[in-house]
């Protein structure tokens, strides 16, 4: 959920483990920076090489009989991370592209955030927020269109490019090949 709140930093702890969740005293801990391309997938990833890390640095110093300090939690600072739910990954289109984009990010690889088009799930892999022209349309939230080669999503405060996504049954691809196989609808004018 730390990708989802829009969090800059996550961390990893080595703790003792005690009856009550996430209560006991920590051994050691690490701090990682998000990084605006992170998903889940590749922050889970980087987190697991600093625990294994962490665990090898503990039973080594545990080994040379080295006196491991406990330091105790501030229970004030302990947060519950509820799981996430599938229709979580419907797509709400007054959300801020920001916020959009955070959730995209945070819900990859699963449940992965999508869209109705034509009929069927579409996937959102990965896409960035579309600042680069006002675009000038009356196209209601939640439509698909084209600019240019980009493959666009309105919502009510802004516009996604999309950049990666996967129709339902298919692969993932990039949204130039998505685009060359489907009908997408062509909006030409903008604001300069």
């Amino acid at each position: 959920r730390a990708i989802e709140a829009g969090d800059k930093e996550v961390g990893i702890t080595i703790m003792k483990i005690v009856n009550k969740l996430d209560a006991g005293p920590m051994i050691m801990k690490e701090k990682l920076s998000v990084s605006e391309e992170d998903t889940t997938d590749s922050l889970s990833k980087k987190l697991s090489d600093i625990g294994a890390s962490l665990i090898t640095i503990l039973l080594n110093d545990i080994e040379r009989g080295k006196v491991i300090k406990l330091e105790k939690q501030n229970e004030e600072n302990v947060t519950y991370a509820k799981k996430i739910n599938k229709l979580e990954a419907i797509a709400d289109f007054n959300n801020s592209p920001e916020v959009l984009c955070q959730k995209i990010r945070a819900f990859n690889p699963f449940p992965m955030i999508n869209i109705n088009f034509e009929g069927k799930s579409l996937k959102i892999v990965r896409a960035n927020i579309y600042n680069k022209k006002e675009i000038k349309h009356n196209l209601a939230s939640g439509k698909l269109f084209l600019h240019g080669e980009d493959l666009l999503l309105k919502l009510s405060s802004g516009i996604l490019k999309l950049e990666e996504v996967r129709l339902e049954g298919k692969k993932t691809m990039i949204a130039s090949d998505f685009v060359k196989g489907h009908q997408v609808m062509k909006i030409n004018s903008v604001n300069k």
